[in-house]
């Protein structure tokens, strides 16, 4: 692996950690609305919650070249035969580049349970030959909205362990504008580069957890609860954290008011931080 130069958490990070966690948490709901599929984007503009699919998210807007999240591995546990068919749920960070009505591109990385090769229609992970796992994987997309096969390319780098370590996932185009190829690391080492990015700098970051059950959302689903601290590059300034001036700082959650009472959870302490868990 081709590791890179560290850069370092502000100690003004740790005091906001510790004076916004004195405040109360904002929790922000949405309602549900009809059933998505799985051809429904990942990592672009969150759809509504569905009986199926849903996200718990920080969103942060701006002209931003790189993402990173810092995390603790906790649990995430799907039922196997939900994992054979596409099922999946994660917790990590999108760098979106591209957001309209034709085109939708964004690199991600982070923790999943799902099978390590991508299924598409007819097939499983047993006839694929994969394994369903807990796993670290970084993936990629460019195409229109909705658009998974040609589009979305997925990448397990290898099964990890729910116990409880803290790891750092970081998406970065470190040319600064000179191309447009996006480095994804884990722990500050290189494991991937996405060369089919096609603009320098993205329009939003995200970090949280995503939820597809083929089988419809419930209590079979369940992960521990994930504190997610995240920051963003912009070109010319450097990693900064998002926090309430930034007019790009925003929190939103996919389906707290999903019938079944089994959906995600998400709360935001400030526009940096973001803690989800899905409850079994």
């Amino acid at each position: 692996m081709v590791g890179r130069v560290r850069h370092q958490r502000s100690s003004l990070g740790n005091a906001r950690r510790q004076w916004f966690a004195m405040l109360a948490a904002i929790l922000v709901t949405v309602g549900v609305t009809a059933t998505s599929s799985l051809a429904v984007a990942r990592g672009g503009l969150p759809p509504p919650c569905s009986q199926s699919h849903c996200y718990s998210s920080l969103h942060a807007r701006g002209s931003l070249s790189g993402a990173e999240v810092q995390f603790t591995n906790q649990a995430l546990v799907m039922p196997s035969e939900e994992l054979q068919v596409g099922g999946h749920i994660t917790n990590e960070i999108w760098l979106v580049t591209q957001l309209s009505t034709s085109v939708e591109a964004w690199v991600e990385t982070g923790l999943a349970d799902q099978c390590n090769k991508l299924a598409s229609a007819n097939q499983t992970c047993a006839t694929l030959g994969g394994v369903a796992e807990y796993q670290l994987f970084w993936a990629d997309n460019y195409g229109p909205p909705g658009c998974i096969a040609g589009c979305f390319y997925f990448h397990s780098k290898g099964s990890q362990a729910a116990n409880g370590t803290n790891h750092v996932y970081e998406i970065w185009d470190p040319s600064n504008g000179a191309n447009n190829n996006y480095n994804v690391y884990y722990d500050y080492n290189l494991i991937g580069t996405s060369t089919i990015q096609r603009v320098p700098s993205g329009v939003k970051v995200r970090s949280g957890m995503e939820l597809y059950a083929p089988n419809g959302i419930g209590p079979s689903q369940y992960t521990g609860n994930f504190n997610n601290y995240t920051e963003g590059y912009q070109n010319g300034v450097g990693w900064i954290y998002f926090n309430s001036s930034d007019s790009y700082g925003s929190v939103s959650v996919g389906c707290s008011n999903h019938p079944q009472g089994y959906c995600l959870n998400g709360i935001g302490y400030q526009p940096s931080e973001w803690s989800d868990s899905k409850p079994g």
